[in-house]
């Protein structure tokens, strides 16, 4: 199965051997190292609130918590809180906040604004230093997706280690639409740890292949003449997509695709902005293709109780 997003496997145990005792300072710094540049470069792709889908996922979040559970007075962690959007709304209800992310340029975006009951934090998921069972409520929307497949493990783990016994998780993901099956890995996975009290899934496959299709004309444009971003494209797709992407941004087709995109832009920037649209796409993608068109999944849980773990692995 090609590399994605979200190919759950388990955990290599040659991956925790002796010669790696120095491996997590190497991978901390190492993530650290990377998402600083991709703040640097573009700190706009992380705002939760770029485009309708992307409110939509943040409201819905939001509002899975608000139908279990009061905030008020709630010591919450947000994992990967990035320029703190999520982190002042939890703050907004009165929940005491600890906002982490490994990257300090989104820390400073997050102290760039009111930061009244919210604690900024620089460490590093799933390897936090963070207390043991400190947590009413443990909240990371979207990280998992960051991670190498081997750490999707030990993550889940840290959710479960930092909230307390009585306490709960909100976690979300984007699910890979063109990987078979990766929403059941993601539960399959989940459920190691933890006690799934509710799911919240999103049907936007349709939506984004719409919308990649009217962004490609000002991609392939924008490759054509900036090197980087080419070569950054052509690392992120498959072999048949990387080909169909290099033919498409050469000089000829690229220039032919510079004119193109004209007429393209409007509508991508319409679909990009419009949540009627948004909502409409997503009721007629669950009508044909049900749970093979999820694009996004949030679950609330709870840490999984030791008796239960313990039976649950027996029958594995």
């Amino acid at each position: 199965m090609p590399s994605n997003r979200l190919n759950v496997v388990a955990a290599d145990k040659s991956e925790i051997s002796d010669t790696r005792i120095f491996r997590p300072k190497i991978d901390r710094e190492q993530s650290q190292a990377h998402f600083e540049k991709l703040w640097h470069r573009n700190a706009k792709q992380f705002h939760p609130l770029r485009n309708c889908m992307e409110r939509e996922r943040l409201n819905r979040s939001f509002a899975l918590l608000e139908e279990h559970l009061s905030l008020q007075g709630k010591h919450v962690v947000d994992l990967g809180c990035g320029g703190g959007i999520f982190s002042r709304r939890l703050r907004d209800v009165e929940a005491k906040v600890d906002a982490v992310d490994i990257a300090k340029n989104a820390l400073i975006t997050l102290e760039s604004e009111d930061t009244t009951d919210i604690k900024a934090i620089h460490d590093y998921v799933p390897r936090t230093r963070l207390e043991d069972s400190a947590y009413d409520l443990v909240v990371c929307t979207d990280l998992i997706a960051h991670l190498p497949n081997k750490e999707h493990r030990l993550f889940i783990s840290e959710l479960a280690r930092l909230v307390k016994g009585n306490g709960y998780i909100l976690c979300s993901t984007p699910i890979d639409i063109h990987s078979e099956d990766a929403l059941k890995r993601f539960s399959s996975l989940a459920e190691t740890e933890l006690q799934i009290i509710r799911w919240k899934l999103s049907y936007h496959r349709l939506f984004i292949r719409l919308r990649d299709l009217f962004e490609a004309p000002s991609r392939y444009a924008r490759a054509r003449k900036d090197r980087e971003y080419r070569e950054n494209a052509r690392k992120e797709s498959s072999s048949f997509s990387r080909w169909w992407f290099q033919l498409n941004s050469a000089p000829l087709l690229g220039g032919f695709w510079a004119l193109f995109q004209y007429l393209t832009n409007p509508i991508a920037s319409l679909l990009r902005q419009n949540r009627v649209i948004l909502l409409f796409l997503e009721a007629i993608c669950r009508l044909l293709w049900r749970e093979s068109g999820v694009s996004h999944a949030i679950f609330l849980a709870k840490r999984r109780p030791l008796v239960m773990k313990l039976t649950t692995d027996t029958h594995r």
